[in-house]
C-alpha cells in the first residue's frame, strides 16, 4: 500500500477548487451576457412593433383624409379600431401641451397623460 504524502493531498485538492471557481466565474459571465442580449433583443421586438403600429397608422389617416369620411375624425376612428385589437393594450395619441386627443377607450379622450 502506498501513500500519498499530505502536502500532494493539498495541492490536489487546492487545484481543482481553483478550477471549479474558474468555471464558476465562466458561468457568470456567460449567462450575465446572454441575459443582456434577450434583454436588448425584446426591446428591439417591442420598438419595431411599435413603428409598424405607428406606420399603420399614418397611412390609414392618410386615406381617411383622402376619402374624407362625411365629416367623421377619421384618426380617432383608426384608433378606436386598432385599440380594439388583442395585440394592442392601448392606443393614445397626445398634443404638445399633454392632453390625450385620442384614446382607444373613448372615455379617457380629453383629459390629461398620465405620464
Amino acid at each position: 500500500m502506498t501513500v500519498v504524502p499530505r502536502r500532494q493531498l493539498y495541492l490536489t485538492a487546492l487545484f481543482i477548487l481553483l478550477v471549479v471557481l474558474l468555471l464558476l466565474v465562466f458561468i457568470s459571465v456567460s449567462t450575465y451576457r446572454n441575459l443582456n442580449r434577450e434583454r436588448n433583443a425584446a426591446m428591439e421586438t417591442v420598438h419595431r412593433q411599435a413603428l409598424t403600429l405607428i406606420n399603420a397608422l399614418e397611412a390609414g389617416a392618410r386615406a381617411g383624409m383622402m376619402m374624407q369620411m362625411a365629416g367623421k375624425d377619421a384618426i380617432g376612428n383608426l384608433v378606436h379600431k386598432i385599440g380594439r385589437s388583442d395585440d394592442v393594450n392601448y392606443l393614445c395619441l397626445v398634443n404638445a401641451v399633454g392632453e390625450v386627443v385620442h384614446h382607444s377607450i373613448p372615455s379617457i379622450e380629453g383629459t390629461r397623460a398620465l405620464w
